[in-house]
């Protein structure tokens, strides 16, 4: 997997802005503020679309049991079973059948890095997690607390507002989430 690209950050300003593309004026600077001060700040493109596409059939194989890190995850959905005729697969991506019923759901894995190499590379990016300490303040670096996967098929119900942080029990209690 290539390296992810975090040199081209962006700001709430430069979204606000209609801006796709860093500004001159952006640095790691303006960027920790920006950080500190709306608690996020974006990174355009930062994996290629070969990367996405190879994520994407891995987490194809993920669902259907194929580990190739040798483990399961710490939680997932329940596996999905193609049911094969005429050597076409029945269901579609995410297990989507191409109907949108009141079963469709929200497909949830924790800790897919323990059982597949290319989301294993992916959140432990040395890359990632120098920016997270940058952006953060955190002198002494940051650690992967947990990763995890969201996958809505069509139809799937919206998440609702919520705040993870009571979950969390870390000492110290700086917590900082990254989205791919």
């Amino acid at each position: 997997m290539s390296s992810v690209d975090l040199q081209h950050g962006l700001t709430a300003d430069d979204l606000q802005a209609g801006r796709i593309e860093q500004g001159e004026g952006t640095t790691l600077s303006s960027l920790t503020h920006a950080f500190r001060e709306d608690g996020f700040v974006v990174f355009p493109r930062s994996i290629s679309g070969d990367v996405v596409n190879t994520l994407q059939q891995r987490l194809e194989d993920v669902l259907r049991g194929k580990y190739d890190r040798g483990t399961p995850p710490d939680k997932a959905p329940a596996l999905i079973v193609d049911s094969k005729k005429d050597g076409r697969r029945k269901l579609g991506p995410l297990g989507y059948d191409g109907k949108t019923t009141k079963h469709n759901r929200v497909l949830q894995i924790i800790n897919i890095h323990k059982c597949d190499n290319e989301f294993q590379k992916l959140a432990t990016q040395e890359a990632i997690g120098e920016m997270v300490a940058k952006l953060a303040g955190w002198e002494h670096g940051a650690r992967l607390a947990q990763d995890q996967v969201w996958a809505k098929t069509p139809g799937s119900p919206p998440l609702v507002f919520h705040r993870d942080s009571p979950y969390f029990m870390f000492t110290p209690d700086d917590v900082v989430t990254v989205w791919i």
